[in-house]
């Protein structure tokens, strides 16, 4: 057995065959304190820990671990030396927070970086309290040891890329749920299943444009004896708020048809249609022999219906 509690200074070599080693070791700025199986650099306490290892870099703000193999070139090396694969550094330099940085060859079809998780058993549990086998968590806290919540809008959760020369966000979540994205879904990336959107009562939106990415796209009531409402303005009807239903037949005419479908969805009780061709608009009731035709006297300045009173349909 050797007894080393000692510091070593300088160049040291302990020529040791069997046998076992205890006490602290302290060389330079590195303690090894055996007794708490912890290894420090720069430090020599840490309250937090009970075993492993404590650095502490002083005023430094670059790597504090990096992962190096002699098989890696990526070669960019204004960010880091060519075989440095993985490094750990502050975010801000003097206020803290963690960035972990891969570094790749520019080589095809292959992940830079992956976050892996084995076991665990999924919650399915689908409202706020629902946990997930990886999660990624944000709090704000006050600075005197107290969580605060985000602040209202706040952003938690972004996707950032290399674009245009530039670093830009494609994808925001904020801290009620919210998701902006710098793009649109293409009917690709979109699951066709009926079950694939859940809409629900939301907050006010404006200036808002949404598009049908599907063929023949359909918004409905996914529950039995419910509506599905277009409002203009409030549910009220806001003053000077209009709904426009705006369509296009294949000769490129102004057409709307509202249908009631029978049971079964497969035909209609009733078929209101709206068309407007290049001299004439029609205003038709299936199944009821009725039909409106409006000549206009400005065909290009297109066709406009107003006060036409109650028609009282016959069968």
């Amino acid at each position: 057995m050797v007894n080393i509690n000692t510091v070593i200074t300088g160049s040291a070599y302990l020529p040791l065959s069997g046998g076992t080693m205890t006490g602290d070791i302290t060389i330079g700025n590195m303690l090894l304190d055996q007794s708490a199986d912890i290894f420090y650099i720069n430090d020599t306490a840490n309250a937090g820990m009970t075993k492993g290892i404590t650095i502490n870099q002083g005023t430094a703000t670059n790597q504090i671990f990096a992962g190096k193999s002699t098989n890696v070139a990526h070669g960019l090396t204004s960010q880091a030396e060519t075989d440095t694969w993985v490094e750990i550094i502050q975010t801000t330099g003097d206020k803290g927070g963690v960035a972990i940085r891969s570094f790749h060859e520019n080589a095809a079809n292959y992940p830079a970086m992956q976050f892996v998780s084995f076991g665990g058993q999924a919650d399915t549990t689908h409202t706020t309290a629902g946990r997930s086998l990886i999660e990624f968590y944000a709090s704000q806290h006050n600075g005197s040891n107290a969580l605060a919540d985000i602040a209202a809008d706040g952003l938690v959760f972004g996707v950032r890329c290399r674009r245009g020369s530039a670093d830009v966000a494609v994808a925001l979540v904020d801290e009620d749920g919210d998701l902006w994205i710098n793009g649109f879904l293409t009917d690709s990336m979109l699951i066709h299943s009926a079950a694939a959107f859940a809409f629900q009562e939301a907050t006010t939106i404006s200036g808002v444009t949404a598009y049908s990415l599907i063929a023949g796209g359909n918004i409905k009531s996914a529950v039995d004896n419910s509506n599905v409402t277009i409002f203009g303005g409030s549910a009220g009807g806001g003053k000077g708020a209009y709904v426009y239903l705006t369509g296009k037949d294949d000769a490129g005419n102004g057409k709307i048809e509202l249908v009631t479908p029978d049971a079964a969805e497969t035909g209609d009780v009733t078929r209101l249609l709206i068309s407007g061709g290049a001299t004439t608009a029609t205003f038709e009731v299936s199944n009821s022999n009725v039909k409106l035709n409006l000549p206009t006297s400005n065909p290009g300045a297109g066709i406009l219906w107003s006060n036409l009173g109650i028609v009282t349909v016959g069968t």
